[in-house]
């Protein structure tokens, strides 16, 4: 592991910047940013103040990839990063354990998946096996008999994979199974709209945010706004920046249920902001927000008014019975 280390951060800011605009997990629900410089006035009557913006990730999970050949931009590095891409929006490469270690470790909000290869696995594993904000582990070899021992006694490593392909369907495998059971469902019973606690307290915060973003009239420069804003975290990927372009060029071809639907930033950046209040991100979504709130009440009347045709109103998520029964 000799000579310079080497990192890159693929499809995001500098982790530099980003740290220095988190708050903690304990106040990131009450110090929320105010946007008065927008002049949303009944918005900062509903957003307390503070100095400190919560600018995370723009998605839930981040791929670290980890291995000494990264030392070296090749060919062949360029196509596996590619392929991983393909899994997920955010990948972050390293070459050497101690600043990957540092990294994950200082990582608040999202899950890591990290893809290591053999010899590097035995270094840090130990390191990161007990952190939380470490989902899971992949070794990634040439010889996969000479790892199955040792890394049996680390619950987070998962498989051992010597094809690309069988790595890249394993990771999306579990991140589809993380991503879907962080979905938020909030429920707020009527017994408890007397007496608020915290969690009350958010729920109607929220909505009384969102009822100010859907009363107001958006033009395109919000939209160009918001694609000059997702450009910036998805630098470097190929893939979600065409998905971006396409967005921008095609938006008015389509109903926003079906962006929402599609395999891009929309629906993984809306999804996380309203998760930990983000509401820097909330407002850079507010246009889209306000289509789509419009889209799907009127996909509703449309049911109504069409009763035998079924109508699906849930994206990737499921609902426990003691969930049903509060909402029934």
């Amino acid at each position: 592991m000799g000579g310079k280390a080497a990192s890159k951060i693929i499809g995001t800011p500098s982790f530099d910047h980003m740290k220095s605009q988190k708050v903690s997990i304990g106040n990131r629900k009450k110090n929320l940013p105010i946007y008065s410089s927008y002049k949303l006035n009944s918005m900062e009557q509903t957003i307390p103040k503070t100095n400190k913006k919560v600018l995370q990730f723009v998605e839930n999970v981040i791929l670290v990839w980890l291995d000494s050949s990264l030392e070296k931009q090749t060919e062949s590095n360029k196509s596996l990063i590619n392929q991983f891409y393909r899994v997920t929006g955010i990948v972050k490469t390293f070459s050497n354990v101690n600043e990957c270690f540092n990294f994950i470790n200082s990582i608040e909000y999202e899950k890591i998946f990290l893809i290591v290869s053999g010899s590097l696995g035995r270094q840090i594993s130990p390191l990161i096996e007990n952190l939380d904000q470490l989902y899971s582990t992949y070794i990634f070899c040439g010889n996969q008999a000479s790892h199955e021992e040792w890394s049996k006694q680390y619950k987070k490593i998962k498989s051992i994979h010597t094809k690309i392909k069988e790595l890249c369907d394993a990771v999306k495998k579990d991140i589809r199974h993380y991503d879907r059971s962080i979905t938020p469902i909030s429920i707020l019973p009527l017994s408890s709209i007397i007496e608020l606690n915290d969690s009350n307290k958010d729920f109607i915060n929220l909505q009384m945010v969102k009822s100010i973003l859907i009363s107001i009239e958006y033009d395109k420069k919000y939209r160009r706004e918001f694609i000059n804003y997702a450009r910036q975290f998805y630098l470097n990927n190929e893939q979600q920046l065409n998905l971006i372009d396409k967005l921008d060029d095609n938006y008015s071809l389509h109903t926003p249920i079906w962006w929402y639907t599609r395999k891009c930033c929309l629906y993984s950046m809306l999804r996380k902001a309203f998760y930990y209040q983000n509401f820097e991100v909330i407002y850079k979504l507010a246009f889209f927000i306000r289509d789509l709130h419009k889209d799907i009440k009127k996909s509703h009347l449309q049911a109504h008014s069409h009763q035998h045709r079924a109508i699906i109103v849930y994206r990737a998520t499921s609902m426990t019975n003691l969930y049903y029964s509060n909402i029934t």
